[in-house]
């Protein structure tokens, strides 16, 4: 396991296990980390259908994580358009693995989220 996905691990859920939604509304919850069949880390969360009867599963793939994590430090940004670039694994879960990877930026200490046409700037933090 590499350094970054330890680090992942360590971090969630001990010390982040929900992540704020980019709009108002109820936090995507912490489930579990798991590797699938071919062998990648993926951490899956779930949140409330919009009645509130059932909870709806969806995953972020770790290797990606640190993809963006990467790009972070290179561009400066982690915005929609890295995630559907260099996160296609966890996009195919849907748009609100955008906010999960983010929030784990931030959680990391190295973005924040600055508004929906910016997504997530690096901090002064992470140089």
């Amino acid at each position: 396991m590499e350094e970054f996905e330890i680090t992942l691990r360590d971090l969630i859920p001990a010390r982040i296990s929900e992540f704020p939604k980019l709009i108002t509304g109820e936090p995507y919850f912490f489930d579990h980390i798991t590797n699938d069949r071919s062998g990648s880390s993926y951490m899956y969360y779930w949140f409330s259908s919009a009645n509130g009867e059932k909870r709806i599963k969806k995953r972020v793939n770790l290797t990606e994580v640190h993809r963006a994590f990467e790009r972070l430090q290179i561009t400066g940004v982690f915005d929609r358009a890295v995630f559907q670039e260099f996160c296609p694994k966890s996009a195919l879960s849907g748009p609100c693995g955008f906010a999960v990877i983010g929030r784990i930026l931030e959680a990391l200490g190295v973005a924040k989220y600055c508004g929906r046409g910016t997504g997530f700037k690096k901090t002064s933090a992470s140089t």
